[in-house]
């Protein structure tokens, strides 16, 4: 368990409970490329006592679009495993649409994506005063490596550039002035080619 401090990593961070060595607290960036980009998705991770013959649990806290919350879940654990390289894969087990996977919602990827933007306003409040101020630590830790996606801030400035530019510019209905020079050209010509016979009476 103690590989996840001494090798640090921009995709999560973990925070072991004081007076619980079986409980951390987690959290997990969402994977780039994805409608999780930006995101910030802290949990609980509980370890079996057999840890790591056994796998440990994962529980999370934030509203992600992919997992319930306050739930318990289970990935296909292997022994060889740490939690470094549980954590990865719960980050990419995220980007999935699994059907009846215990735990686990569908949510279109725009719901997903205010979901991940959501998640940076605050932490999750959760348990005690002392549990708070791991998450809470974990939360800022990770928000100063997580900026905001720059395609969501480009998106962003388009729509509202888009939304500008349809107020100060209303529609315009146009006359056709090119189709009306041309009428008057070929009579023109008409009229040099064939001049009319004038009578004067």
């Amino acid at each position: 368990m103690r590989e996840i401090q001494y090798k640090p990593s921009d995709d999560f961070k973990c925070l072991q409970l004081p007076w619980n060595p079986y409980e951390w607290q987690f959290g997990i960036r969402g994977a780039r490329g994805t409608e999780f980009e930006g995101g910030i998705y802290h949990g609980r991770l509980l370890f079996p006592e057999e840890y790591p013959w056994k796998a440990p649990s994962f529980m999370f806290l934030t509203e992600n679009g992919r997992f319930k919350t306050q739930t318990k879940i289970r990935l296909n654990w292997q022994s060889s495993w740490r939690v470094r390289d549980a954590l990865l894969a719960l980050v990419d087990e995220m980007d999935t649409y699994p059907d009846g996977e215990l735990g686990s919602i569908k949510y279109s990827k725009g719901k997903r994506r205010a979901l991940a933007m959501k998640s940076r306003e605050a932490a999750p409040k959760y348990g005690t005063s002392e549990r708070q101020k791991l998450i809470d630590e974990i939360h800022q830790n990770l928000l100063r490596e997580a900026p905001v996606p720059v395609p969501q801030l480009q998106q962003t400035r388009n729509t509202s550039l888009a939304r500008r530019c349809q107020v100060s510019n209303p529609p315009v209905d146009y006359f056709n002035f090119s189709f009306v020079l041309s009428c008057c050209n070929y009579l023109r010509l008409f009229l040099f080619i064939c001049p009319p016979s004038l009578t004067f009476l």
